[in-house]
């Protein structure tokens, strides 16, 4: 399968969102659509090169979480969207030897807790997680 697709079935899995959903939560690949508010977005970038010795890569993935609106003074939709950022990282960080729709990934790793990019222009709080993946070819 496709990396952003194991990514979000692995989220999906643990609870975290559902994949397409048009309500509050929804997982989606490589976009970050302007509804539900509240979403999260997989996207794969860059990484290592491909290991030469054994049929394995090592890609890269950036999960975005982002909240509902919010005003300047509130603060409880601002922690509701770092929670959920939280759980997304708890959810992939340290992950070992798991077959996802297929596929053996050895490790996912964060590089950093999640950090904040601040809010759209709607006003909704953005939150990144990048992490580190060693898997076997697709």
């Amino acid at each position: 399968m496709v990396l952003t697709t194991d990514i979000a079935t692995h989220l999906q899995t643990d609870l975290i969102g559902t994949i397409g959903a048009t309500t509050d939560w929804g997982i989606y690949e490589n976009m970050m659509p302007s509804n539900p508010g509240k979403c999260i977005a997989v996207f794969a970038y860059g990484g290592n090169p491909p290991d030469l010795s054994w049929e394995g890569e090592y890609p890269s993935v950036q999960v975005r979480v982002r909240g509902g609106k919010r005003s300047e003074t509130d603060t409880a939709i601002h922690q509701v969207t770092y929670a959920k950022a939280y759980a997304v990282m708890q959810s992939l960080h340290e992950t070992l030897r798991t077959t996802i729709n297929g596929t053996l990934y050895y490790w996912i790793a964060a590089k950093h807790s999640p950090t904040s990019l601040g809010r759209d222009a709607s006003g909704r709080d953005i939150y990144v997680i990048n992490f580190d993946v060693m898997k076997e070819y697709e």
